[in-house]
Order: structure tokens, then sequence, then C-alpha cells
């Protein structure tokens, strides 16, 4: 048996598996997390027998998953896969090892229920940081999120996570880190990055890029990003209210679908919409893309700055 614990956020978390190749299954994103000596406070566990769903319809889907709400916490399946998480525990099902490829969207799932009773927050967003300071980039998927990661690197600024990232809630400010899931980013907007990506071959051109392009740690939040597309040339970045931030915060968190984790989650969507907020609308035209993200990223940088 194969067992390390990760420092996820401040919250150790116990990875068990029969052997190291199927634990890195589940650490393969929480790269970016130290080992620790900590008593663990959470635990992930892949066992080999076959799991099953429960009888009656799901009670919603994400992803392309099926989710089943229970007292103590939430089953959810894709592709075969089962994976349980109750309390301070979660155990995945891999009958067979050759589906692992499919085993990290549900254990970052499973994440979300394992954090969230412990004030830390797993969201579909992005994390962008420069010196000490952190801007969440949220937006629904083929927003551009990625898109800004890479205009963010070619810019020379730390990208923590294009697609997942962890809060940290439990003091103020809201803390970032980055589930390290290996970006993909458009390739029709060139750049260093796109052009030594891996093509995908996906209906949306993208590149795979290595996780070793994220950093690790946790910044401080300083302000929310609402990344969208433009009908301009040349995009545009503006003001966001509160308004429009919260909605969105709360539609990032995946637990926003059970009551017991949107109860605790509201006030950090709170807290996130009173932080200065900017929409960021991508050019429309692709050779333009890249360069003017960077530009609009530089006034965003400069606006928490000036803030101080």
């Amino acid at each position: 048996m194969d067992e390390q614990v990760v420092d996820v956020g401040g919250v150790p978390l116990l990875v068990r598996a029969p052997d190291p190749a199927l634990a890195c299954l589940v650490t393969a994103n929480l790269v970016g997390f130290p080992a620790t000596d900590a008593r663990p406070v959470v635990s992930m566990s892949v066992v080999t027998e076959r799991g099953a769903a429960p009888a009656r319809p799901a009670d919603d889907e994400l992803l392309g998953m099926r989710l089943w709400f229970e007292d103590d916490g939430i089953v959810a399946t894709s592709r075969g896969l089962v994976i349980r998480a109750a309390g301070d525990v979660a155990v995945a099902h891999l009958p067979d090892a050759d589906d692992g490829d499919h085993l990290e969207d549900l254990t970052s799932l499973a994440l979300v229920w394992l954090l969230a009773p412990h004030a830390r927050f797993v969201l579909h967003g992005g994390a962008l940081a420069r010196d000490d300071r952190a801007v969440l980039v949220l937006g629904r998927t083929g927003s551009g999120k990625s898109t800004l990661a890479a205009a963010a690197l070619e810019g020379g600024w730390r990208v923590l996570a294009d697609d997942q990232v962890v809060l940290d809630a439990s003091s103020t400010p809201v803390v970032v880190h980055g589930l390290h899931q290996s970006p993909a980013i458009p390739r029709e907007i060139g750049g260093t990055y796109a052009d030594a990506g891996v093509a995908l071959g996906d209906p949306r051109d993208r590149a795979q890029l290595s996780r070793d392009v994220l950093a690790t740690g946790g910044v401080p939040v300083a302000g929310v990003v609402l990344v969208t597309h433009s009908q301009l040339d040349e995009g545009e970045l503006d003001p966001a209210t509160a308004a429009s931030v919260f909605p969105l915060a709360v539609q990032s968190f995946p637990g926003s679908s059970e009551a017991r984790l949107r109860a605790a989650y509201f006030p950090v969507a709170g807290a996130l919409a009173r932080l200065p907020g900017f929409t960021l609308r991508h050019a429309r035209t692709a050779s333009r893309r890249r360069a003017r993200a960077v530009a609009h990223l530089e006034s965003v940088f400069a606006a928490f700055s000036d803030s101080r």
C-alpha cells in the first residue's frame, strides 16, 4: 500500500493506493502542493474493486459526470468510474488501471466535498499572480480562461492554474492555490507556449502544455477578472460590478449544487464580489488576442497597485 500526505492549502490530505502508479493518478493535479508530515484530516483512497452508483436517477450532472447527493456526501460517476466522498473520506473505485486517465476530474470533484468543511473551496477558474498579488479568473467553459493564462505566461506573470483553483478562506484576505492540470491553450493565438505545446487535434485546435509551466504556492487574491469574448478587434476591459461577480463566483463552485456546501461558500463569494473586479473581453481577431490580453492584464495589475 502506497501512502503519502499532501498539504492542500493547509489541509493535510492522505492519499492511499495499492501501488505508487495508482497513487499518482490521484496526486497528478496536486503536484503544486507540498508533502507534509502533519497528521491527515481528510483522505482519498483508490481501490481496485468495482463501485456501484445509487439505483435512483442522478440528482445532477456536471461536465459529463453524474452526481448523487447523500446525507453525508456525494457519489459521482464518469465513464464507468465511481467515487464516493463522505465526511472526511473519499474512495475512488478503479477496477481497470487503463481507465486512470479519467480519474483526475472525479478526484477534483471529491476534493470539493472534502475541503469545503475546512474553509477551502475548489473552483472552476484560473489564477494569475504578480509579486504578492493574484487575480482570480472566472468564466464559463470556452470563455477564454486558458487564452488569458497563455497571455500571462508570455507576459512574464506566474500562472497558478488555468482551470481549477483552491481558495483558502480560513483567513483574510482569501488565498488562492492552483490545481495543476495540464493547460490546453488555443493554437490560433500563437506565441512561444502555443507553438511549443503538443497539438491535441480537438475541435478547438488546442495545444497541451506541461504542468511544469504552472507556479506553486498560495497568493492573496487582490481582485477578480471575468473573462469572455468581444466583438471588437482590440477587445475590451471594463470595471465589473459586485452584481456581476457574485453569481459567476457561485456558479464556479461545483458544490453550489448542494445546499450545505452552498451555504458555507456564499460568504466567500460575497467577499470575492467586494474585491476590485474587471470584465476582460478577448479581442475578436485571433492574431491580436494574446497581445491585447497582455495589455489588459497590465491595466488590471496597475489598478491594484493604485488601490493600495
